[in-house]
């Protein structure tokens, strides 16, 4: 509900992802109770619990994001001539397959196949 509440605010990115930390307390009768959201939570490790947290939360988060492997010199030539030679019509699908050998991105909207430890959220 906490992200709902702004969602009209937080602009649709689909090349990127963003990350939120939620700080909560719990009382003396184990109620979960919301202090705080932040949009640019601090990654930094100040303790061995800081560590187990956070480093579990990067590698779910890469996880999810599921970077694909690309080719580096068919980026740096394909930025070349498309900065040098500048053709009516794309060349886009070409060009993808050049710098992604092997797979292609998933698309926008598309569920990932691995979620860690993430879970899913139905929105209402």
């Amino acid at each position: 509900k906490a992200l709902e509440s702004v969602d009209a605010d937080i602009p649709n990115q689909p090349n990127s992802f963003e990350l939120f930390g939620f700080d909560v307390i719990f009382d003396t009768d184990e109620k979960c109770w919301l202090i705080e959201v932040n949009s640019s939570p601090s990654l930094s490790c100040d303790s061995s619990l800081d560590s187990s947290i956070k480093g579990g939360l990067i590698v779910d988060t890469i996880t999810l994001v599921d970077p694909v492997a690309y080719d580096r010199s068919a980026v740096s030539e394909v930025c070349k001539r498309r900065i040098t030679h500048r053709k009516a019509g794309s060349l886009l699908e070409e060009d993808l397959c050049r710098i992604l050998p092997d797979t292609m991105p998933r698309r926008n909207g598309e569920i990932p196949k691995r979620l860690g430890k993430f879970e899913r959220i139905k929105l209402i």
